[in-house]
């Protein structure tokens, strides 16, 4: 049964996805709904992680295989690059975290299942909260690129000195978006 496994890589995936939303939260400090949800977002997130304790106790206190712990570093690392600022930076960040998302809602949808054919009412409780919570993080990001996404995308000028703008400069081009 490899059910410890994924409450494993559930853990760590929350445990990412709150990593995640601290830094947008403190990248993005001057927006104030991007700060303001995202702490709470990680708040959450934490606190989805501390539900679960009982359910590895019960299922095996396995850690990730290594080899699936260094998969969600990676994918974190991969994801959010650095401090991004600005607009630009901001949806990149929301994208990241729909990304992150939507692999945790995956992870419970899977964990709840398989307490339904376990009959575990517990483990599918707490997997539906879960899953409930990355479907309401997901809501929200969508509604952020929704709102905001083209118009970032094709009002918004590079930064001066940003590699954007460099390149433009290099070819000529400055000032044509």
């Amino acid at each position: 049964m490899h059910v410890g496994n994924y409450l494993a890589l559930l853990r760590a995936s929350e445990r990412a996805l709150a990593k995640g939303f601290a830094a947008t939260a403190a990248h993005h400090s001057e927006d104030p709904d991007i700060a303001t949800v995202s702490r709470r977002f990680a708040r959450a997130c934490e606190a989805h992680r501390a539900r679960l304790a009982p359910l590895r106790s019960r299922y095996g206190n396995k850690p990730p295989h290594l080899s699936d712990a260094i998969e969600v570093v990676a994918l974190r690392a991969t994801l959010f690059r650095g401090g991004r600022s600005g607009l630009l930076g901001a949806l990149r960040d929301v994208q990241d975290l729909w990304l992150l998302a939507h692999r945790t809602q995956l992870l419970a949808l899977l964990l709840w299942q398989a307490g339904a054919a376990l009959r575990d009412e517990e483990l599918k409780s707490v997997c539906a909260d879960l899953k409930e919570a990355a479907d309401g993080q997901i809501a929200w990001l969508r509604t952020r690129v929704k709102e905001e996404g083209a118009q970032i995308l094709i009002a918004a000028p590079p930064a001066q000195g940003s590699p954007v703008h460099r390149v433009r400069a290099w070819a000529g081009v400055v000032g044509v978006c």
